[in-house]
């Protein structure tokens, strides 16, 4: 492993490290401004890190949101140039209104040198393999709940806003057409 590997390494580490005490600002000062987030359990993408810092505070008033631990492994870099791709597994403690839940996920991290440090200006979430269907069968057994309808999320480490149980609902609609183009 070379030098620009390790800064980027340790540029991971500190967003998770921040995440996973549920650091806010340390959390959101490892993104830069225009940093843009696709998550698997929000409808849209989020362009910037203002738009994402607004939806974490809002699963925190409506959902008690709280992250409670995070562990990273699978881990690897890819550099190309001032660019660095960061892949992982990640293994989220989260807690809401709901209860405790654990998430597990994959996500990739888009780093790009910013002076001195590295910031990362995207990130992508995705539910893994085995977590899918326990996740479809939680969704459709809570499609229609009206207290989650127009919530805006469903389940991961990046929302983390909720565990299963609250957020499968909102899944519902990603999961039953995935479930659907599959039949």
């Amino acid at each position: 492993m070379n030098n620009t590997e390790r800064e980027v390494l340790a540029a991971a580490d500190a967003l998770i490290e921040a995440f996973a005490r549920h650091d806010r600002d340390a959390y959101f000062a490892a993104f830069a401004p225009n940093a843009s987030f696709v998550f698997h359990h929000v409808d849209t993408p989020l362009r910037t890190r203002a738009e994402y810092e607004a939806l974490w505070r809002e699963w925190e008033r409506d959902q008690a949101f709280a992250v409670l631990g995070c562990e990273s492994r699978d881990r690897d870099v890819q550099l190309f140039g001032d660019t660095a791709i960061f892949t992982h597994s990640v293994r989220t403690q989260l807690r809401t209104v709901a209860g405790t839940d654990t998430l597990n996920e994959r996500e990739t991290i888009v780093f790009a040198r910013a002076g001195h440090r590295w910031l990362a200006v995207h990130e992508h979430l995705s539910p893994t393999p085995a977590q899918i269907p326990k996740l479809a069968s939680e969704s459709v057994s809570e499609l229609g709940s009206a207290e989650t309808q127009g919530s805006g999320l469903s389940t991961g480490h990046a929302a983390s806003g909720a565990s299963h149980a609250a957020v499968g609902a909102a899944l519902s609609s990603v999961v039953v057409d995935v479930a659907g183009a599959q039949s």
